[in-house]
């Protein structure tokens, strides 16, 4: 009763005027009274992250309310404490008092110190008022921490920016043609000497990179992926989870902003490894390139990157501090100077990298040279800048690794492949060259990442004897079984540029080894190298093998295996557990899948080669549908911020973000065309729908109505954009260019509601309503339902988007499906085919595939969506994957297959996997959820799935994790029959809205249900 007392008195009066250990007594005292409780809070995140290092001006909280028996329904959470203890004292730091808000979003409003980490709990109160509940048993946890970062200028400790000393080791980018000549990579260290009179009770190593970097601490490679999963007690105290892995190692640091605007840094906790050091401790950090440092290659025979994005560019450079703290209190920095001389700087074995072209390994000449101090770079602090611990996972590999098996070897004397050409690298090869063999492997699937060599000399070589390894990467193979890189060339260069004569005549994406044996002859020697500032897109891997001097026969040159990894942004996946018993569907998500995963490198690219530029519209079309995949809480945030860090002084938003001087057919002033503009607007109330970022929406507000003032301003690109990009049949760029227009409007005019602006809403809401009105009145027939000529994308975008008057909208559709039923024999394109096949076909491009897709089954017809998107003739996404020209794996960048121009891995045409989630499944947040508040079940099954099952009944099951808790779904259908049963689980706190057919439209809570109906 006593503990009790006093857990109601810390209740009242707060918890800084207690101590946490009498808190937690106090609360496990006061839990012991109450009922069982029925929900717990599990899976704590900061700012939408596990366990991450935070330095933004707010920090938001968040967690899944779950249910201790699974079968119950109509659990809510309602009433909930957050604890915040300081992991350090002990002391605690914050107590929110009993709040009714919600579990999405809750600001953090306790103590802020760099270095702090902050240990918090929640406590819960159920719909029976049941509570204060808790989860510490299993999966389930109902603390977590996280730290904050560096958040101010003075936290760095005076730390300058260094970067290799350009008296002792020149930079070779004096001019144009100096970029392609021997450039090694910069390795910056720092050695120190830990007290080992102190016992030390954690450190931390910060490092900001321009370009970019690897760091490692005493010869082990750092990671930016975090700690290994830890499971916290309220008081403080946190240990590894028995099931936490050790973080995987990152790649690609820092994430791509506008370096001009913004630069991210990491966070390392080396406290286990600095304990393990014996006193002593040496850092270092491996500059690259990166997007801080582009070659001046033009891509598209203009576009110079080097130039367009001059006031973010420069040589590659670093900024490091470490922290170690004692428990007695005091503190040690190790702070990067280049005054005393205890930071030195010395190249490495990696001579030339770029961001496409590869990397250049040489070992001829020895490694590296000696140390020199290292110098100070120019001051990169300036106004306007903002440094910022990276909001966002790092890149990271991806599933196993993916061993790399030969498909042919083609003996130099008699080449089948055509030769390697000269080296990207312009500095002379050995005159005597002679090419041994030519090697064709295969890694199994279109993908983005690196690979490594593993490469064995012949023992019975001589020292001295060296050789070249050439690996040209490509997407799809030549009839003679050779690579071809034509899909993936850096910017479409593929001949000489007068402007640029030093670039390479094509720009393919390639690794090459210059590799000289240093042991003796009889001598086993081995090198190991994989690339550390380039990825490529690929799935085949060319190797060329040349024999250099000292060679006396050619079988005395060293083997070569590689074994590639897949990488991207470390996003958790959303939908997990997918079965279908249709093969056909089951295979254009798999192509889905790797697509996505090959183009989230810290932005949502457009391909993994040959731009791998952040499109804005490209990321309209597909978003949704990325969004139905993975978690984007954190990483769609980043992007909004990286659109309006872009933002123009005319309020425009650019076509591509981080900007690079990209502005195809747009508004003014750099600015993007309209269906790219329309993309931030959008990506604000997703982020809002899908997971609650009310903050966010309120930052980013003013940009949003610069973007609305510039509309306002009705400038002639509206009406002469890039339209529906890569159709099949031509629509009016005037009409989707309004259709953009307005939807930027009624973004606009919603995002003002959720702020608070009542009477923006009610402007912008009328201004919408008035393009909808001159949309009809110049396109619409209103006799036939013909918008324009009728296309695909014209009517699915009038229908989807709610253009369309309802008294026309069945003549919309009707024409809209006379036109897919129609679409069969329509000629080819491209490389072929020279004709598509018959029946129901797509002709949309990368929007109005989206429209068209969700236009169909909101209509009752899913079973015609499934079969243009599963058709196995051309056009469709499933005849990618089975035709005569190359098996994908990946979605294509066109409908047709292109062997020299096209992407074969571009996301753009890949919206199939929202309708899956939307109408196969049955899984959609409502148009005024927030974090998943509300979800609409509707599953539209498409009887074709059960017409075509072996056993003739369809079966479709998923788990799809929200910001409020997994959605479980499940559903057979009998072609005999029509039955249908559908169950599904709905977490605490969400109201289903249940629209199954043949059911009464009503609103269901938490828990298991199960229905049985008819289609």
């Amino acid at each position: 009763l006593k503990l009790q007392f006093l857990y109601l008195i810390a209740s009242r009066v707060g918890a800084r005027q207690m101590s946490a250990a009498l808190w937690v007594l106090a609360a496990a005292a006061a839990r012991a009274g109450v009922p069982p409780c029925s929900i717990c809070a599990d899976r704590l995140r900061a700012n939408y992250l596990f366990q991450p290092y935070v330095d933004s001006e707010r920090v938001m909280l968040s967690w899944e309310v779950a249910a201790t028996d699974p079968a119950l329904k109509g659990l809510a959470q309602t009433k909930f404490r957050v604890t915040a203890v300081d992991a350090a004292s002990g002391e605690v730091v914050w107590n929110s008092t009993l709040a009714a808000s919600d579990s999405v979003g809750v600001e953090y409003l306790g103590a802020r110190a760099a270095g702090m980490r902050v240990v918090w709990s929640v406590d819960l109160w159920d719909q029976d008022g049941v509570g204060p509940c808790a989860c510490h048993s299993g999966a389930a946890d109902s603390s977590s921490w996280f730290e904050f970062a560096l958040l101010a200028e003075a936290d760095w400790r005076n730390a300058s920016w260094v970067t290799r000393n350009d008296t002792v080791y020149p930079s070779q980018y004096k001019n144009e043609c100096s970029f392609y000549t021997a450039n090694p990579t910069a390795v910056v260290r720092r050695a120190w000497t830990v007290d080992e009179t102190r016992t030390l009770a954690s450190a931390r190593v910060y490092v900001a990179g321009l370009g970019y970097f690897r760091a490692s601490l005493n010869g082990v490679p750092l990671t930016s992926a975090g700690e290994a999963r830890s499971i916290c007690e309220p008081g403080g105290r946190c240990v590894p989870s028995a099931t936490a892995r050790e973080p995987p190692p990152s790649y690609l640091d820092p994430p791509f902003s506008d370096f001009g605007t913004r630069v991210y840094y990491s966070a390392y906790n080396v406290t286990a490894a600095l304990q393990r050091s014996r006193g002593s401790a040496v850092l270092e950090v491996e500059l690259g390139n990166g997007w801080y440092a582009p070659f001046p290659m033009r891509f598209w025979g203009n576009l110079n990157m080097r130039q367009t994005m001059a006031a973010a560019v420069g040589d590659p450079k670093c900024r490091v501090l470490v922290v170690m703290a004692y428990t007695d209190g005091s503190e040690e920095a190790v702070v990067s100077e280049a005054l005393s001389g205890t930071w030195t700087a010395s190249n490495t074995s990696t001579v030339l990298n770029n961001l496409y072209l590869g990397e250049v390994f040489d070992n001829t000449n020895g490694v590296g040279g000696d140390p020199a101090p290292v110098a100070e770079a120019a001051p990169f602090s300036t106004p306007g800048v903002a440094l910022q611990v990276s909001p966002i996972p790092p890149v990271t590999p991806q599933g196993p690794p993916l061993p790399a098996r030969r498909l042919a070897v083609h003996p130099g004397a008699a080449p089948t492949c055509a030769p390697v050409g000269p080296s990207v690298l312009a500095d002379p090869v050995p005159p005597n060259e002679v090419v041994d063999r030519v090697e064709v492997l295969d890694t199994g699937r279109n993908h983005a990442g690196t690979c490594r060599f593993d490469v064995a000399w012949n023992p019975q070589a001589p020292a001295g004897a060296t050789a070249r390894v050439v690996a040209k990467y490509g997407e799809t193979l030549y009839p003679n079984g050779c690579v071809n890189v034509m899909t993936s060339v850096a910017g479409q260069i593929k001949t000489p540029n007068k402007g640029a004569p030093c670039q390479p005549p094509l720009a393919f994406q390639g690794s090459e080894l210059r590799l000289k044996k240093g042991a003796a002859a009889g001598a086993a020697e081995a090198v190991t190298w994989e690339p550390s500032f380039s990825w490529h897109g690929m799935r085949y891997v060319e190797l060329h093998v040349l024999s250099g001097g000292g060679v006396p026969t050619l079988t005395l040159l060293p083997n070569v295996s590689l074994t590639c990894t897949a990488l991207r942004t470390n996003v958790d996946e959303a939908l997990v557990d997918w079965a279908s018993t249709d093969a056909r569907l089951n295979t254009v998500l798999a192509m889905s899948k790797n697509t996505f995963d090959s183009n989230l490198m810290s932005v949502q690219s457009d391909c993994p080669h040959r731009e791998r530029f952040g499109y804005g519209g490209d990321a309209l079309a597909s978003g949704e549908a990325l969004l139905s995949r993975y978690d984007f809480a954190a990483f769609y945030a980043k992007r909004a911020v990286d659109f309006v860090d872009a933002q123009r002084s005319n309020g425009g938003y650019t076509e591509v973000a981080p900007f690079n001087g990209i502005a195809s057919s747009g508004l003014g002033d750099g600015s993007g065309p309209i269906g790219w503009e329309a993309y931030l607007p959008e990506a604000l109330l997703w982020l809002r729908k899908y997971y609650g970022h009310r903050s966010l929406l309120k930052e980013l507000y003013p940009s949003v109505l610069r973007y609305a003032a510039l509309l306002d301003a009705n400038p002639p690109g509206i009406r002469a954009g890039l339209g529906d990009w890569m159709p099949l049949e031509p629509t009016d760029v005037a009409f989707t260019g309004l259709n953009f227009a307005r939807s930027s409007y009624l973004a606009v005019a919603n995002i003002s509601n959720l702020v608070g602006n009542a009477s923006a809403a009610a402007l912008y809401t009328n201004r919408a309503a008035a393009v909808r009105d001159a949309i009809n009145a110049e396109f619409l027939n209103a006799s036939t339902g013909a918008y324009g000529a009728g296309s695909q994308t014209g009517q699915s975008m009038a229908l989807y988007n709610h253009i369309a008057p309802n008294a026309t909208r069945e003549q919309v559709l009707s024409v809209l499906v006379d036109n897919i039923r129609g679409a069969g024999n329509v000629s080819g394109r491209g490389n072929g085919p020279p004709r598509g096949g018959a029946g129901p076909h797509m002709l949309a491009g990368m929007f109005g595939t989206k429209w068209v897709l969700g236009t169909l089954s909101e209509h009752g017809l899913s079973d015609l969506a499934l079969e243009i998107l599963t058709q196995e003739s051309w056009p469709s996404v499933y005849w990618m994957s089975s035709n005569p020209y190359a098996n994908a794996t990946t979605v294509w960048e066109s409908w047709f297959f292109s062997n020299n121009t096209f992407s074969h891995n571009h996301p753009m045409f890949a919206s199939h996997e929202q309708w899956v989630l939307n109408h196969v499944l049955g899984i959609m947040p409502a148009p005024d959820a927030d974090a998943f508040s509300k979800v609409l079940i509707k599953p539209s099954p498409p009887l074709l799935m059960a017409q075509r099952a072996p056993s003739q009944t369809a079966a479709v099951s998923a788990t799809y994790r929200t910001a409020r808790g997994p959605i479980m779904m499940a559903w057979d259908l009998a072609a005999a029959t029509r039955q249908l049963n559908v169950r599904f689980r709905i977490p605490p706190n969400v109201a289903a809205v249940v629209a199954l057919p043949n059911v009464p439209v009503h609103t269901v809570g938490s828990g298991y249900h199960t229905y049985m109906t008819t289609l």
